[in-house]
């Protein structure tokens, strides 16, 4: 879909970028990338820290949340080598099928994400 003619590009909305260009070839190796990524992304906006939010997909959904009520406006995220994590590894399939389940949780948080934010004034 063209979205050029469909979005207002005079109103700003927060962005997080998220990028899978590293490696990981162990397990437990994806969500510690996540959870540096998703506190690099806490400092970059001014936000504190959440220590109860245990998991990635948890944690990215606080932020979601968090930068969507600061703004006022829905959030954009972009995601960069999405799939990579899961190709790099395909002749373990074992580790191939730990990070696909991993990551299918971590990005059904973004695909929620616009009915569970929908509006600022929403209750969390």
């Amino acid at each position: 879909m063209d979205i050029h003619g469909h979005w207002d590009w005079s109103v700003r909305h927060p962005v997080v970028r998220l990028s899978f260009d590293g490696k990981y070839n162990a397990p437990g190796e994806i969500e510690g990338d996540i959870f540096e990524q998703l506190e690099a992304i806490e400092r970059h906006h001014n936000l504190a820290p959440v220590p109860t939010s245990d998991t990635g997909p948890r944690r990215l959904r606080n932020i979601l949340d968090r930068l969507r009520r600061k703004a006022g406006r829905q959030v954009v995220v972009l995601v960069d080598e999405y799939d990579k994590p899961i190709l790099d590894v395909l002749q373990d399939l074992e580790l191939a099928t730990a990070n696909r389940d991993y990551l299918r949780g971590f990005y059904g948080i973004i695909n929620a994400a616009p009915s569970m934010f929908a509006s600022p004034s929403s209750p969390a």
